[in-house]
C-alpha cells in the first residue's frame, strides 16, 4: 500500500517531521510537531508538488513569515504573524507578479495607511486605518497619478467634504 502519513509518536503525540501525501504519493504537505502540537516549518504543497503554502508555528499559533504561492509559483501573500495574529506589512500581489495591496497589521487590525493597486502597476487608492477602522484620508487616483476623489472617514465611516477632480487635477464644480 501506498504510505498516506509518514510521522513519530512519542507519548502518545505527533513529535518531529510529518509528511501527508495524496492517493497518488504526491506530497501534499510536511509539518513538525511538538508534543502533539505545530512547531517549526508547516509547508502545503498542490497535486503536482508545487508549493502553494509556507509558514511557521509555535505552540500550534502562526508565528514568523507566512507566504503563499499562486499555482504558476508565482508570490501571492506575504506577511508575519506574531502569536497567531497579523503583525507588521502584509502584501498581496496579482498572479502577473504586480504588487496588488499593501497593508500594515497591529494586533490582527489594519493600521495605517492601505494601499490598492492597479494590475498595470499605478496606485488606485489609499485609505488610512486606525484601530481595524478607515479613519482620515481616502483618496483614489486616476492611472496618471492624479487624485480622482477625496474624502475622509471616521470611525469606519464616509466623513468629511467630498472631492472630485477631473483627470487633469482641476476640482470639479
Amino acid at each position: 500500500g501506498q504510505i498516506e502519513i509518514d510521522g513519530v509518536f512519542k507519548d502518545g503525540m505527533e513529535n518531529g517531521l510529518y509528511n501527508v501525501y495524496s492517493k497518488n504519493g504526491q506530497l501534499t504537505s510536511t509539518a513538525t510537531f511538538k508534543n502533539g502540537k505545530k512547531n517549526g516549518s508547516y509547508k502545503i504543497y498542490n497535486e503536482k508538488g508545487q508549493l502553494l503554502d509556507e509558514s511557521n508555528f509555535e505552540e500550534d499559533k502562526l508565528e514568523g513569515p507566512l507566504k503563499t504561492y499562486f499555482v504558476n509559483g508565482q508570490l501571492q501573500k506575504e506577511g508575519t504573524y506574531k502569536q497567531d495574529k497579523s503583525q507588521g506589512v502584509f502584501k498581496l500581489y496579482y498572479e502577473s507578479g504586480a504588487l496588488r495591496e499593501e497593508k500594515t497589521f497591529k494586533d490582527d487590525k489594519i493600521e495605517g495607511v492601505y494601499k490598492r493597486y492597479s494590475e498595470s502597476g499605478y496606485l488606485d487608492s489609499e485609505t488610512t486605518f486606525k484601530d481595524g477602522k478607515a479613519e482620515g484620508p481616502f483618496k483614489t487616483y486616476y492611472k496618471n497619478g492624479q487624485i480622482k476623489q477625496e474624502t475622509t472617514s471616521e470611525n469606519d465611516k464616509l466623513d468629511g467634504p467630498y472631492k472630485v477632480y477631473y483627470e487633469s487635477g482641476r476640482l470639479q464644480k
